[in-house]
């Protein structure tokens, strides 16, 4: 069983930027999923305050308050000297048991206890042993869950466990009534459901954007309200926006009928396979989609040889991204070679362009139009340091939140950002604030956190 740390009695462990406060004191939430099947418990000592069914009615104790309701009191014997106490619980039918938990807690009234076992048994007379908790952990103060899980694959058979316990002969030396308070005894008789797979954007596989990050020219430069930060078009980040204030948008006013042009430069010769662009079209605004593209490649940028023209196929009503993808034809590839790409565009009033990409290989996407929140995402706080007024535990660096390093389950993993929920010093003891500079103005259409959940340990989750 796991020791307790004291200070994690308080702690939180997050995940992504986020204002948040510590709880105060939370109920011993319930850490073993699915429904507990129906039962009923019976105690070999008398309960003073609560009952038997009090201790299967899904009523958890507070972690640091006995007084705060779900706590169940159990007592000693009038005279002080029975102090082994047994819970038989009873499934009404033998089933399959993967796992089982008790909470406890020292503080005020309540005693510590010792020896805490769990056994199983099909017939309620011949019990198997499950599991012996740690004294220690019992001994610790505040509220605690102990649980056992069957090993990966062999669950028992059972309809009663008994859990039994002492009530610490050391309390007990005066010849009166003590008592042990306990609350919830969860049951688990059904295997853990697998989590799906995360959804993620589809997998161009090996395929290598030769674009990312390279520099280019445009015929002409963007407008001013609509402007191109520096590599704006180059730096993988899309824009889900339907909107041409979207700062992802880079927007060209046409001031010929037929002149304008992008260049990319590669760096060096390189061979390709498809080309990407996205074009907004946005009906309240008047901005259309481009009529058609003409593809040019050249090695010195002074002559240049047609590889492709092609018509863009518009988008004729409402709002939407216009998903351009031009794939070289199989009987053309071994022309498709060069160190600058040319990118004529025909279009009329406003071109509003995102994203240019070409491709050394062909990717299965084939230039369907797909929903904005469909496209690509990128992680904008990627590598990001921190900026947070509170002291970061354990030495954790600033990036910690940011590395794309995800922590395991243990509340000790080192790539858990952790903070104590107390804090004089701040004018705000419980709440914290962390900041992340994107660098610029971005659109951001979602925010994901991790945070760990962990109230044996005092973990606890973050509240607005």
């Amino acid at each position: 069983m796991k020791q307790h740390h004291p200070l994690l009695r308080r702690m939180l462990c997050a995940a992504l930027a986020l204002a948040v406060a510590c709880m105060g004191t939370p109920a011993l939430a319930k850490s073993i999923p699915a429904l507990d099947p129906e039962m009923t418990v019976n105690s070999s000592h008398a309960i003073y305050y609560g009952s038997e069914a009090s201790l299967a009615d899904g009523v958890y104790g507070a972690q640091e308050n006995v007084d705060g309701g779900g706590w169940v009191y159990v007592q000693t014997a009038a005279d002080g000297t029975d102090n082994h106490v047994v819970f038989t619980v009873d499934l009404h039918e033998t089933r399959t048991v993967y796992a089982s938990g008790i909470g406890t807690i020292v503080n005020g009234w309540a005693e510590k206890m010792e020896n805490l076992t769990l056994s199983a048994s099909e017939n309620g007379t011949d019990y198997t042993p499950l599991a012996a908790f740690d004294n220690a952990e019992l001994a610790a103060e505040w509220g605690h869950r102990h649980e056992w899980a069957c090993p990966e694959g062999a669950p028992v058979t059972a309809r009663y466990l008994r859990y039994e316990f002492d009530i610490a002969t050391s309390q007990i030396t005066d010849g009166a009534v003590h008592y042990v308070c306990v609350d919830e005894i969860d049951v688990r008789t059904e295997a853990d459901t697998p989590e799906p797979p995360p959804v993620v954007d589809p997998d161009p596989g090996d395929c290598v954007n030769l674009a990312a990050g390279r520099p280019y020219t445009s015929a002409w430069a963007a407008s001013g309200s609509y402007a191109d930060d520096g590599g704006q078009l180059t730096d993988g980040v899309y824009s889900r926006a339907l909107s041409c204030k979207a700062p992802e948008w880079v927007g060209y006013y046409n001031e010929v009928q037929d002149g304008f042009e992008f260049i990319v430069d590669l760096g060096e010769s390189k061979r390709f396979e498809q080309v990407k662009m996205n074009f907004l079209r946005e009906e309240g605004s008047g901005i259309p989609t481009p009529y058609s593209v003409r593809i040019e490649l050249s090695d010195d940028s002074a002559s240049w040889r047609t590889l492709a023209q092609t018509d863009v196929a518009p988008i004729i009503e409402g709002s939407g991204i216009k998903r351009f993808v031009y794939t070289v034809p199989q009987e053309k590839r071994p022309e498709a070679q060069a160190r600058y790409v040319k990118l004529h565009i025909n279009f009329q009033i406003w071109l509003f362009i995102d994203e240019i990409e070409i491709f050394d290989r062909e990717t299965p996407d084939q230039g369907t139009d797909v929903p904005p929140d469909d496209l690509p995402s990128v992680d904008l706080a990627d590598g990001l340091a921190l900026e947070c007024p509170r002291e970061l535990l354990y030495g954790a660096p600033a990036t910690i939140l940011t590395d794309s390093v995800t922590a395991g389950p243990a509340w000790n993993d080192s790539d858990w950002l952790s903070f104590n929920g107390t804090n004089p010093a701040a004018p705000d003891a419980n709440r914290t604030a962390m900041v992340y500079d994107l660098g610029g103005k971005k659109s951001v259409s979602e925010i994901r956190l991790r945070a760990l959940y962990d109230t044996a340990n005092g973990v606890f989750l973050p509240r607005a």
